[in-house]
């Protein structure tokens, strides 16, 4: 038998051995359980990143009193739309807004500046739907920034809602066209085309569907500046959407795609449709297409392959852009960046593709 002597400083080592582990394992223990207790206080990230970076457009809100609203200009079956004159309150305006520096310190200094401006004004106010139609216009315009396309100002948000943009003098390309004939030529029906083009373009780059392009919708700054307009229809998709699909309200039938009547969905590709009936009434002289037909005829009368009639100032080369934007497949009509490209290449010889008057813009 063997007796084993113990020193007391081997016991107590051992003590503090065995506390030192007890208390290591309790730490990492708690250490654990305080990991998951914050991730529950902060969440991880669902999903996947898009790539898609926030929309950062600015909107100004104004007050009534800094407009002088004048004659009417427009109307149609939302609101009326007159000139005004603008006065902003740049005192009243936080000046570090994005707006203001990009925009008013352009113009001047003064803070008595007055500027020239179109006032819509949403008439019907009874149906909140058409509230809410308003601001998601201010929302497509605010993020547009294009020459080719029309910047909306601000936003007044009295009882009957305004918005505020810019001044077009000449009024629309269709009132243009029927009222000034004579003083069109070749060029410039070129460079419209191609300045439409170039605007809409634009506009499928950001995802947004115009929806309602027509004569009626692209305004004259100038005889040699146009821009698109009215983006009362218009909807801005979601970086995975490639088609919107309509829910209701009144539609403008004769320049819609055989798609957007039968089925409502409206894609860049129905865009290109009705940018082909837009040339035509350019090409036209602002006359109606279809004039003719009843808008209830329209599906059938496509169906059957019927098309606008070849404007008597075409070639048959311009006549071809117009058909290949009225394909019934959508994925075989051109691209807008097709479109603006053909446009700029006819510009080098106008005079093979449009029989028309010589006389320049004076």
């Amino acid at each position: 038998m063997y007796l084993y002597y113990v020193s007391p400083v081997a016991i107590v080592v051992f003590i503090v051995l065995i506390f030192t582990c007890v208390k290591i394992s309790y730490s990492k223990k708690k250490a654990f359980n305080m990991k998951y207790d914050m991730c529950d206080f902060y969440p991880t990230e669902v999903g996947t990143n898009s790539g898609v970076l926030p929309n950062m457009a600015t909107l100004l809100l104004i007050t009534e009193s800094q407009l002088n609203r004048q004659e009417i200009i427009g109307s149609g079956a939302f609101g009326t739309v007159y000139k005004g004159i603008w006065q902003p309150n740049i005192d009243a305006i936080d000046k570090s807004s994005t707006f203001l520096k990009r925009n008013l310190s352009k113009l001047s200094q003064d803070t008595s500046i007055k500027l020239n401006v179109a006032v819509k004004i949403l008439t019907d106010i009874s149906d909140p739907t058409n509230n809410r139609e308003l601001l998601e216009e201010a929302k497509v315009m605010a993020s547009v920034d294009h020459p080719c396309c029309l910047r909306i100002l601000a936003v007044c948000l009295t009882a009957h809602p305004k918005l505020i943009t810019q001044f077009m003098p000449l009024g629309s390309l269709l009132e243009f066209v029927q009222r000034n004939r004579a003083l069109i030529n070749n060029i410039t029906l070129l460079v419209w085309a191609k300045q439409i083009a170039c605007g809409m373009e634009y506009l499928e780059s950001k995802g947004i569907i115009h929806c309602d392009l027509a004569a009626r919708n692209v305004l004259i700054q100038s005889p040699r500046q146009v821009k698109i307009t009215d983006f009362g229809l218009a909807k801005m998709l979601d970086y995975s959407q490639q088609q919107y699909q309509f829910k209701g309200g009144r539609m403008p039938i004769k320049w819609l795609a055989i798609e957007c009547i039968r089925n409502r969905l409206f894609s860049s590709k129905s865009d290109v449709w009705s940018f082909g009936v837009t040339l035509w009434e350019m090409f036209t002289f602002g006359e109606k297409p279809f004039v003719e037909i009843k808008a209830y005829d329209i599906l059938e009368f496509l169906e059957k392959g019927q098309r606008l009639n070849q404007p008597k100032i075409c070639s048959i080369d311009a006549y071809m852009i117009l058909v290949q934007c009225w394909l019934i497949d959508p994925d075989a009509r051109p691209s807008f960046t097709e479109l603006r490209k053909t446009f700029e290449m006819m510009e080098t010889n106008p005079k093979s593709l449009f029989i028309n008057t010589e006389r320049e813009f004076t």
